[in-house]
C-alpha cells in the first residue's frame, strides 16, 4: 500500500520576491524520526590533577548519533527532511562520503537530490561540539525495493 506525502518550501525576500514550490509524493513508505544528539563531553582532567604546564587545552569530545533512515540504499529514497531543534554550525550530520553543517533545516525532495548523499546504505552519523543536546527529527519517503 502506498502512502502519500505532501511537501512546500516558500522563501520570501522582505519587499521582493518570493519563491515556492510544492508537490505531492507517493511512496511505499515513510519513517518519522526524531534522534537525540548529546552536547559535547566535557574534556577529561589532566593527568596529575591539573597545574597549568603548557600544552594544548583539552578539547571536549564531541556528541554522537547515529541513526538508520530506512531499510536498503539511498537510491530508494526519494524525500527526505532534516530538522535540528536548533540550527547550530556546530552540530554536522555525515551521509557517506558527504559531511555538512546542520545550520538549517535540510529538504531534499527527488530521487536526485537525495542522490547528492551517495547510493550507499540510508545511514546519517551527526556530530555535536556544543554546549547543547540537539534533537533532530527527519521524515524519509523511500521505494520498497
Amino acid at each position: 500500500m502506498s502512502e502519500t506525502l505532501n511537501w512546500n518550501v516558500t522563501a520570501t525576500v522582505i519587499g521582493g520576491p518570493t519563491l515556492s514550490d510544492a508537490n505531492t509524493v507517493v511512496v511505499d513508505g515513510y519513517d518519522k524520526l526524531a534522534v537525540l544528539v548529546p552536547k559535547a563531553a566535557a574534556p577529561p582532567p589532566p593527568p596529575g590533577g591539573g597545574g597549568g604546564g603548557g600544552g594544548a587545552p583539552a578539547v571536549p569530545a564531541p556528541g554522537t548519533a547515529n541513526v538508520t533512515v530506512g531499510p536498503g540504499n539511498w537510491t530508494g529514497v526519494t524525500l527526505l527532511f532534516i530538522k535540528p531543534s536548533k540550527a547550530d554550525a556546530a552540530v554536522t550530520f555525515t551521509a557517506g562520503t558527504v559531511t555538512a553543517k546542520l545550520d538549517g533545516p535540510i529538504a531534499l525532495t527527488g530521487s536526485g537530490a537525495v542522490s547528492l548523499l551517495g547510493s550507499g546504505a540510508a545511514k546519517l552519523s551527526f556530530s555535536n561540539t556544543s554546549e547543547n543536546d540537539i534533537t533532530v527529527d527527519i521524515l524519509v519517503g523511500r521505494s520498497a525495493s
